[in-house]
């Protein structure tokens, strides 16, 4: 099965604006090592997207779209929560349509959707 996913224009460029944070913020000394992380997570989403357990995104974020679910990549300390919409006959595109972390929106997931990620 192919697979197509697509990640919307806010989340590449925030996804761009996360290297020079990541520095700015004291993460990376370096931006090679901060591009990397980036790519990283990136490279976890593509390759774990389709395969990983869907949840349905909590309410407060449908406000990036109807129907969202999430997964979650664990980097270092930080879990990201990456929120989709999937589309097509098989459910076989998906559309990234926001990315956040625990540092940020940890408080609007309840104990049970923390329990499952830990």
């Amino acid at each position: 099965m192919s697979v197509h996913i697509e990640f919307s224009k806010n989340v590449t460029l925030y996804l761009a604006e996360l290297v020079r944070t990541l520095i700015d913020s004291g993460y990376f000394h370096f931006y090679e090592n901060s591009v990397k992380y980036v790519q990283e997570i990136v490279n976890e989403i593509v390759s774990t997207i389709h395969c990983q357990p869907k949840r349905p995104a909590p309410l407060y974020f449908s406000r990036y779209g109807e129907n969202m679910y999430y997964i979650t990549c664990k980097r270092n300390r930080t879990t990201w929560y990456v929120f989709f919409t999937v589309h097509g006959e098989y459910e076989d595109y998906y559309i990234v349509r926001y990315i956040t972390n625990n540092h940020i929106a940890g408080h609007h997931f309840s104990n049970h959707y923390l329990t499952d990620i830990i």
